[in-house]
């Protein structure tokens, strides 16, 4: 009788080991004791192991964040603009500036040109006249060093201030520039453009007191160029 009990008792510890461990293996344990859950995926695909989520969730945004900072440092310094103290951009002129007045230049002040500028001109058109040569104003020759032209520019081929500059004629008469606005009748748009140069001097147009023919020099040879425009009405 005792025989038999014990034999049954085996059979019953037996039976319970093998349900036990058929269990674990279903439950995906392993033999390290690792959590399930960071052994694998999950059932819907996503990542079983918190540490590999977070990683996961943090590399796009640190790359993000690199690539900002490697923008920043790239940022262009500062751009090439013209202003004047007579009138803002796209404001009246002022008359003392016009046929109208005493027919002297305004004043203009440039900033950030382009590294290695040697030398600048400035060519003011009459944009309400289209494409045909209605040149007011151009001097060039600029020295480097000068970032401002002041009121009342020398109304000669070579202006005493800036020193070394050269003008030539306005296109509606042997004038040397300045010649200001002078609409025939309603509002005109008036453009000062400012451009650099490479080189301490450009080519002389011909002839010479051609705004047109020295235009077309300074288009050729610029390296930069920064507008200015105002109105006036007749």
């Amino acid at each position: 009788m005792k025989r038999s009990f014990a034999w049954v008792m085996l059979t019953v510890g037996t039976a319970l080991a093998a349900a036990c461990s058929s269990t674990n293996d279903d439950a995906g344990g392993s033999s390290s004791g690792m959590p399930a859950g960071d052994a694998g995926p999950k059932a819907d695909g996503s990542s079983g192991g918190t540490d590999g989520a977070i990683g996961d969730a943090l590399a796009p945004q640190d790359s993000a964040t690199d690539a900002s900072s490697d923008a920043d440092a790239n940022v262009t310094p500062g751009t090439f603009t013209l202003t004047s103290t007579a009138f803002a951009a796209s404001g009246s002129i002022p008359a003392i500036h016009t046929c109208n007045g005493t027919n002297v230049s305004p004043p203009l002040t440039w900033t950030d040109a382009p590294a290695g500028t040697q030398s600048y001109a400035v060519v003011m058109r009459d944009l309400s006249l289209g494409a045909s040569p209605n040149y007011h104003w151009v001097i060039y020759d600029i020295p480097a060093a000068t970032t401002s032209l002041p009121q009342n520019v020398d109304q000669t081929a070579s202006p005493s201030v800036p020193a070394g500059a050269k003008q030539t004629y306005w296109s509606f008469g042997a004038d040397y520039s300045y010649r200001g606005p002078c609409p025939p009748s309603g509002t005109h748009d008036y453009q000062f453009t400012v451009y650099s140069f490479a080189t301490a001097t450009i080519p002389v147009g011909a002839p010479a007191t051609d705004p047109a023919a020295q235009d077309v020099i300074i288009q050729a040879n610029k390296t930069g160029s920064a507008s200015l425009t105002g109105k006036y009405t007749q």
